[in-house]
């Protein structure tokens, strides 16, 4: 993920298309461009936001906080997005990272809908908005085979979990030699 500079026109552009609140949450739609480029990079769309924290990359994700502080320089607030997108291109990814509508499951159940130039349309989500601060990278902390917990520390002195899809690994996951 870089700054558009004139070295760009090799990379993808990936871009939040929208965001969307649902049951006072807010999240965030990203495109999904193809990406036979170099790599891919995304303009934050807030004024000064920006990733202050370092990304990780897991099961076949990459994700991110975003920092966007205070418009007040006396204040010391601000607030963060919990992002993951697909690691290879920067767009959404192929299943629902975040469990939008509180079943416990990760299916087009939590697809959200929004308006793209008149038409309606219905997407999974890339980023879910902190409603405790600005956050760091966030622990992990397995649940089950297909779900984890993310969890946020914030600068209002609060915590935050949510509850996410992971990919389910096939194929080998360990080895043992037999003597």
């Amino acid at each position: 993920m870089i700054r558009r500079n004139s070295a760009s026109s090799s990379l993808t552009e990936q871009e939040v298309k929208v965001v969307v609140t649902n049951d006072g949450s807010q999240y965030r739609i990203i495109t999904n461009a193809d990406s036979s480029a170099d790599g891919w990079y995304m303009d934050l769309p807030t004024t000064g936001e920006r990733i202050a924290y370092n990304p990780i990359t897991r099961d076949g994700r990459f994700v991110f906080i975003t920092l966007i502080p205070d418009t007040d320089p006396c204040s010391a607030g601000g607030t963060s997005w919990l992002m993951e997108v697909n690691p290879f291109n920067g767009g959404q990814l192929t299943e629902s990272p975040f469990d939008v509508n509180g079943d416990d499951k990760f299916n087009a159940g939590d697809k959200l809908e929004y308006n793209d130039n008149g038409t309606t349309k219905s997407s999974y989500v890339s980023g879910i908005k902190s409603n405790i601060g600005i956050n760091t990278t966030p622990a992990v902390i397995d649940k089950s085979r297909s779900s984890e917990y993310k969890v946020l520390t914030g600068s209002i002195g609060s915590t935050e979990t949510v509850l996410e899809s992971k990919a389910v690994l096939s194929g080998r996951m360990s080895w043992q030699e037999i003597r």
